[in-house]
């Protein structure tokens, strides 16, 4: 891969989105984040994960980073960019992981990748709420474009159009 224009979705205590960053093919990296949690993170103090998340930002060298504190589905409608990385490892809901799907392919450069983070994960009760049943829909509709790279707990597809 050549430089990299990275986008991470739910960038947490941004140590992923800090690794990324200071890689030497990284043009730019930039994470979206609510820094709200989710029904998973019930226990967790968000403010002190954004506070880490800003402190460990301040450890980069290089100035090719940035941040939105805002949901992905916002981020999306505002963007511009297209990336060739993008990171899926925000919302695990159904609904979320769907439209972090469709928004990510919007968005991502031919011969780009996607990554998510969740495949096999099933914190809801109900299956079909999980992040499996949204990734396998979703691939099956646009698979005549998208080809496997890895299949395991976490998923890598790239775009070939």
């Amino acid at each position: 891969m050549g430089n990299i224009n990275y986008l991470e979705i739910g960038s947490f205590e941004g140590r992923s989105l800090l690794y990324v960053s200071e890689l030497d093919n990284c043009k730019s990296a930039h994470g979206v984040d609510t820094f709200e949690g989710s029904d998973e993170h019930l226990a967790i103090n968000f403010q002190t994960v954004f506070e880490n998340f800003k402190s460990n930002l301040s450890l980069i060298k290089k100035k090719n980073i940035s941040y939105s504190k805002l949901d992905s589905n916002s981020f999306f409608k505002d963007n511009n960019s297209k990336f060739n990385l993008i990171y899926i490892n925000g919302s695990h809901e159904y609904e979320n992981v769907k439209k972090g799907f469709i928004n990510a392919l919007e968005h991502l450069q031919n011969n780009g990748y996607i990554i998510f983070d969740y495949f096999i994960w099933s914190f809801y009760d109900d299956v079909k709420r999980n992040p499996m049943n949204a990734i396998v829909q979703y691939y099956k509709k646009y698979n005549f474009f998208l080809k496997v790279i890895y299949f395991n707990r976490q998923v890598i597809l790239q775009k070939k159009i």
